[in-house]
């Protein structure tokens, strides 16, 4: 699965900004094979893409910024490919990052899900047409087919999809219409966030993945601040003080005055085929689940797998655990599959390794050089790994999460200050009763809420 995002904050600068941050935070654990972005305002729509990950991208914000041109919405897609054994054998190329011009060139889509033909005898002669195509490809030609039979987008997307089946989700331009559309399916989702600068609203941002969207939402607010000392703030979508809401299912928007409106239902047709693709970083099994409509069953060989997760395989397979190797020597090659496989061993995430890192030496990893980052690991880690050797304690942590819901693990830490950072270095006591007392506030919201609703009745 690939991580779909748009921003539409009004202005080049903000936009530039947040999809900096939404791509480098959208590819730290995972979706290192490609990145593109588009600017949907701009005159010549040039779609600047690269076979390389966002996180491996060392000069990421010129190549944003000289890709935004305008203050229209911008699109981005951050690649985990996948790979297909039936229609086409996927491989890792500029040519495959997303997003695509379509071949009637009156549309620009980006892709997060899996999609193959459905298997009607009438259509299995056009596989050899598709022949080295990926799975994107093959719907944006079809796509096209009948985008000219029909006038509007919504139309010729529903056309298609009767022809397909599998998960998605797309971020489209259209050239024709000269407007944005945000398709979800049912499996692959979507979500959305209202951003306000200094209490005024400026605009908002999709993007694939929650947690994902709520990190972009801390930097941006960090660097926004940095930039300009302006505040930023993010709109509440109920009285339980959530900020992001989840994109109806089957669902199609349009951008109508800067504001998301639904124009339209799509079916997802469901599928029982296996597709195997790269696990996130975080994961480190020998074989990836899948779903046939039966059990889950192992897929000892993946039919792709890029170098990188390859590694991580066959680290696992000569009984090498991420704990043992990681206060060996590193090298700059895998210095960064060290730190997030103790970042996610430790149930701590990359932000607040980064949080962690600023503490000990004033900047972030991105200013890091390889005698730090080793020292990092080699010492501080080490040092507070054996905090973590209690299972009741972690299971306290995962409590407090749980209790806070949405809200970020950096977050936490500045709402309760009984909670010393990070968190392994607090007992099981005090991690459970900062959980049971955030229970006891959210119950006593709740019988609030429900009091004033029926007081108003």
């Amino acid at each position: 699965m690939c991580q779909l995002c748009l921003v539409n904050l009004g202005s080049k600068k903000r936009n530039t900004v947040w999809m900096t941050n939404s791509l480098l935070i959208n590819s730290i654990d995972s979706h290192q094979d490609g990145v593109g972005v588009v600017d949907t305002g701009s005159p010549d729509r040039e779609i600047w893409k690269s076979v390389y990950g966002a996180i491996n991208t060392t000069n990421l914000a010129d190549c944003v910024n000289l890709a935004i041109t305008s203050n229209s919405p911008v699109i981005g897609h951050v690649r985990l490919a996948s790979a297909r054994n039936k229609v086409v054998e996927e491989v890792l190329s500029q040519k495959n990052a997303h997003p695509f011009l379509s071949p009637c060139k009156e549309f620009i889509l980006a892709h997060n899900g899996t999609l193959e033909f459905r298997e009607y005898n009438d259509k299995r002669k056009d596989l050899k047409e598709y022949k080295g195509l990926i799975d994107t490809e093959i719907f944006i030609h079809e796509l096209s087919k009948n985008y000219k039979k029909h006038k509007l987008m919504q139309q010729a997307l529903k056309r298609t999809m009767e022809d397909f089946k599998g998960k998605f989700a797309f971020l489209i331009y259209s050239i024709r219409e000269d407007a944005v559309f945000i398709v979800r399916g049912k499996t692959a989702k979507l979500h959305k966030v209202t951003i306000s600068i200094e209490g005024k609203e400026v605009g908002w941002a999709v993007n694939t993945e929650k947690m994902s969207l709520f990190d972009t939402m801390r930097i941006f607010q960090q660097n926004w601040y940095l930039l300009t000392k302006q505040k930023v703030t993010f709109k509440k979508i109920d009285d339980e003080y959530h900020t992001v809401e989840e994109l109806e299912e089957e669902s199609i928007y349009w951008i109508k005055d800067n504001i998301l409106e639904v124009i339209g239902e799509i079916e997802e047709n469901t599928t029982h085929k296996r597709v195997v693709t790269n696990p996130p970083s975080r994961m480190f099994p020998m074989g990836i689940k899948a779903n046939d409509g039966q059990e889950n069953k192992d897929i000892k060989t993946p039919a792709f797998t890029s170098p990188k997760v390859k590694g991580l395989r066959e680290r696992k397979k000569h009984g090498i655990n991420y704990k043992n190797v990681i206060y060996n020597t590193l090298t700059y090659d895998n210095i960064v599959d060290s730190l997030i496989g103790w970042s996610n061993a430790h149930n701590i995430t990359t932000l607040e390794l980064d949080y962690l890192f600023s503490l000990v030496y004033g900047h972030g990893f991105s200013g890091a050089s390889m005698e730090e980052l080793q020292i990092f690991i080699l010492k501080v880690l080490k040092e507070l790994a054996p905090h973590d050797s209690r299972k009741k304690r972690k299971k306290g942590w995962n409590k407090v999460l749980n209790a806070f819901q949405d809200i970020n693990g950096m977050y936490i830490y500045c709402i309760d200050n009984r909670l010393e950072f990070p968190w392994m270095l607090n007992d099981k006591g005090t991690l459970v009763e900062i959980a049971n007392d955030e229970k006891e506030k959210l119950r006593l919201r709740k019988e609030e809420i429900k009091k004033n609703k029926e007081d108003n009745k």
